[in-house]
C-alpha cells in the first residue's frame, strides 16, 4: 500500500508540473535588416503599434511617372499603397492613433489614407512646395510644413499650411517669421504648443537658429542655442525630461533639447556628431536619433550614445526613426543626399523577425 501511495503522489505531482509548466525565457530583441537597395530612398516611418507601421519614400527614378514608395505593415504582411501622384516623392508620414494617415511630399502633394475603408485620396493644396513634414492633431487640425530650396527669393519659398476639416490653407504666420527659413522641415505639438524647425538662413553671423512657436493665438520665434539647420523636432507629453528634442546640423550634427521651463539647451557630446536627420521621443523607452552613415544614437540617463550593434548600412544614411509603443525601434533611409534619392533601406529592432517580402 505504501508503494502504491508514493506512486500515486508522484503521478499527481507530475500532472501538476505539466499543467503549470515553467514559461520559456522571452526572446531577446535584435536588429533585422528589412530592406536594402530599394529603387527609391525611404524617407519616413511611423505607426500606431508594432503591427501597424508605415514607410514612405521616393519614387523609382528609372521608371517615368512611377508612384512614390508607400508601404504598410499589418502585422502579417506588407501592403503597397498606391498614391495617384505620378513622379512625386513622399517625404513624411504621420497619422492619428485610431484614425487616418497623412503623407506629404514633392509638388505640394498631400495624400490621406482613410482607415475606415482603406481608400486614399490626394488633396488639393495651396502651393507646389515640397512638404517635408506633416502632423495630424485631429481630423480638423493637421499641419504641413515645407519649402522650395530652388527658389531665387525668400518670398514664396517656405510653406506652413493647416487643414481645418475642409481644405488646406496657408497658416496665419506673420511674414517676417514665415521667412526666417526658406524651408521648414518638421512640426510637432507639445503640451498644446506647436513647434516648427527649418533651415538656418540668418544673415547675421553666429545668430542662433530660430524655432517657430505657436500657442494657438500668437506666433513667436524662440531662439535655439545652435547655428545650424534643424531637420526634425519630436517629443512626448508623458516622456522623461527633456521631453522635446530637435536635431540637425551640416558638417557636424547637433542635438538641442527643451527643458520644462521652455529653454533650449544643446547636448555637448564627447566627440563630434555626424549630421542627424531624424529623432523619435517615445512615451516609454529611450529617445533615438538617426543620421549620416547609418548611425543611431540612443539617450539613456540624459546621455546620447551611439549604438554599435546595427546591421551594416554604412554606405547609406538614415533619414527618420520611430519607436513603437512596444519598444521596437525602426529606422529608414538610403542615399538621401543624391538627386534622385535612391537605395531605400529599413531596419527594425524587436523580438523575432518579420516578413521582408514586398508585394
Amino acid at each position: 500500500m505504501k508503494v502504491v501511495f508514493v506512486a500515486a503522489a508522484a503521478a499527481l505531482l507530475s500532472l501538476a508540473c505539466e499543467s503549470n509548466p515553467t514559461p520559456p525565457p522571452a526572446s531577446a530583441p535584435k536588429w533585422q535588416l528589412l530592406f536594402q537597395e530599394q529603387p527609391g530612398a525611404f524617407l519616413s516611418v511611423w505607426g500606431t503599434s508594432k503591427d501597424d507601421v508605415w514607410i514612405v519614400g521616393a519614387a523609382d527614378p528609372k521608371v517615368a511617372g512611377s508612384q512614390a514608395a508607400a508601404l504598410h505593415w499589418t502585422g502579417k504582411a506588407w501592403q503597397r499603397i498606391a498614391i495617384p501622384a505620378p513622379g512625386a516623392d513622399m517625404w513624411w508620414v504621420a497619422g492619428l492613433p485610431k484614425g487616418d494617415v497623412w503623407m506629404g511630399g514633392t509638388k505640394g502633394t498631400i495624400a490621406r489614407w482613410k482607415r475606415a475603408d482603406g481608400s486614399l485620396a490626394v488633396d488639393k493644396t495651396p502651393g507646389t512646395q515640397t512638404i517635408f513634414g506633416v502632423l495630424p492633431v485631429s481630423d480638423t487640425e493637421v499641419w504641413a510644413v515645407g519649402g522650395d530650396a530652388g527658389c531665387a527669393a525668400a518670398v514664396g519659398c517656405p510653406a506652413i499650411w493647416r487643414w481645418e476639416g475642409k481644405q488646406w490653407a496657408p497658416a496665419d504666420v506673420p511674414q517676417d517669421l514665415l521667412h526666417k527659413s526658406r524651408q521648414w522641415f518638421k512640426v510637432w505639438r507639445h503640451k498644446g504648443i506647436v513647434y516648427i524647425v527649418g533651415t538656418y538662413s540668418s544673415t547675421v553671423d553666429n545668430e542662433p537658429s530660430s524655432i517657430l512657436r505657436y500657442d494657438g493665438k500668437t506666433w513667436t520665434a524662440v531662439s535655439s542655442d545652435v547655428i545650424r539647420t534643424l531637420t526634425t523636432v519630436h517629443g512626448n507629453d508623458s516622456g522623461e525630461e527633456p521631453a522635446l528634442v530637435a536635431v540637425g546640423g551640416s558638417n557636424e550634427g547637433v542635438i538641442t533639447q527643451m527643458s520644462a521651463d521652455g529653454k533650449w539647451t544643446k547636448f555637448v557630446p564627447k566627440k563630434k556628431l555626424p549630421l542627424l536627420n531624424g529623432v523619435a521621443v517615445p512615451a516609454k523607452g529611450n529617445p533615438v536619433a538617426v543620421g549620416a552613415g547609418g548611425t543611431l544614437f540612443e539617450r539613456k540617463a540624459g546621455v546620447w550614445t551611439e549604438r554599435l550593434d546595427l546591421p551594416d548600412v554604412t554606405t547609406d544614411d538614415f533619414h527618420a526613426a520611430w519607436v513603437s509603443p512596444e519598444g521596437e525601434i525602426w529606422a529608414v533611409g538610403g542615399q538621401i543626399l543624391t538627386t534622385p534619392a535612391i537605395d531605400g533601406m529599413a531596419v527594425r529592432f524587436g523580438v523575432g523577425e518579420i516578413s521582408t517580402k514586398l508585394p
